[in-house]
């Protein structure tokens, strides 16, 4: 038959006393004395996958979590997520779940600037603790685009304004204009408070196609607006 201490930490040997039963349902006299000593600590490894490398701002990435011991499931283990902002800010905890029966867990999040994230299993007496590998979530920029006029007179000038969410100050902003084959910068500019802009543009006679652009920044991914057209 079989016995299980549920009570057994794998601190310290433990040493059971065991009574063989009589057919008669009497014990027998002297036990039998069975010690079990500690085992070493399995180790353990934990993978981080996310839905996706980049996601808008104000968008969620889910990132799924699996914890194994000895590369098998590692069930209902309370496990911490850590996050910091790219490329190397420290990583501190974010918050704490429990991987399911399956050894898996899926949570959703939110970054507002290009994040890295990393779960960490603290271990106990019969598992090595582990941290996973980092995995980056991007985030692009919404940008908001519009001319305050959509006709001009040759030689004249319309604006471009606009709003870079998240509201970054002095964040670079390029007004490009397609010209032949290609996107050609044709004004810059920073973001003033809150993330506006506002750049003038001009064209010679004909129809033109604008949008306005941000370079790709530690924290965050390039973005770019929708067409623009002017004539």
């Amino acid at each position: 038959r079989e016995a299980r201490d549920s009570g057994f930490t794998n601190t310290a040997s433990t040493t059971y006393a065991v009574w063989a039963a009589e057919s008669d349902g009497t014990l027998s006299e002297e036990p039998a004395q069975i010690t079990v000593a500690t085992a070493p600590a399995v180790a353990t490894a934990v993978v981080v996958r996310r839905s996706a490398a980049a996601v808008g701002f104000g968008r969620s990435a889910v990132l799924t979590t699996t914890l194994t011991r000895g590369g098998a499931r590692l069930d209902r283990e309370p496990v911490e997520l850590l996050s910091g902002l790219a490329p190397n800010s420290a990583l501190r905890v974010l918050r704490r779940f429990t991987v399911g029966a399956d050894g898996v867990a899926r949570v959703s999040v939110v970054p507002s600037r290009t994040t890295r994230y990393a779960v960490r299993f603290a271990g106990n007496a019969f598992s090595r603790p582990s941290l996973s590998a980092p995995v980056i979530v991007a985030v692009v920029p919404q940008l908001t685009a519009a001319l305050t006029r959509t006709a001009i007179p040759v030689r004249t000038q319309a604006v471009a304004l606009g709003r870079v969410t998240p509201g970054i100050t002095a964040l670079p902003v390029v007004v490009q204009r397609w010209t032949g084959s290609a996107w050609h910068s044709v004004a810059r500019g920073l973001t003033t408070a809150g993330g506006y802009y506002r750049l003038p543009v001009g064209a010679a006679v004909g129809i033109h196609r604008f949008r306005v652009v941000t370079a790709a920044q530690p924290t965050l991914a390039a973005g770019t607006s929708r067409l623009l057209s002017l004539r």
